[in-house]
């Protein structure tokens, strides 16, 4: 009897999860604005968004960001991503992460059939990074 039910809980959530993940950006990787990155991953849906969602700090849920990649007769494996932060403040949280969700654009953070990114960082590639040197008068 407990055979059946684990084989059908295993068949419907835990194998769905192994044919759906992203592979690229990395976890943890360190993105420059302005950069032309590969994202990757794998999934069987056909109609579904990928946006851009911001890691909210002291335990806030996350922001939506833009849309970054819509398909409507997938499923499609990769696109390559112009690193921005469109609407999002990067001083607010440098981490960021990519949700892929079922259906059109309007779907974004409602719809079961999800899955996320892990987290990477965005830095302003345009901001100084050399130290500043003070002199005394």
């Amino acid at each position: 009897m407990l055979r059946p039910t684990l084989a059908s809980l295993l068949a419907t959530t835990i194998l769905p999860l192994a044919t759906c993940q992203f592979t690229s950006p990395a976890a943890g990787a360190v993105l420059s604005a302005g950069d032309k990155v590969n994202v990757s991953y794998t999934t069987d849906l056909k109609n579904y968004t990928i946006a851009l969602w911001q890691r909210a700090e002291g335990g806030r849920l996350p922001r939506l960001g833009s849309v970054v990649y819509a398909a409507t007769d997938g499923p499609s494996s990769s696109f390559t991503w112009t690193v921005q932060t469109y609407a999002l403040d990067l001083a607010a949280s440098p981490t960021f992460f990519f949700w892929l969700f079922e259906g059109g654009p309007s779907r974004q953070g409602s719809d079961p059939h999800q899955l996320s990114s892990g987290y990477f960082n965005v830095t302003d590639k345009s901001a100084s990074s050399s130290p500043v040197s003070v002199s005394a008068a």
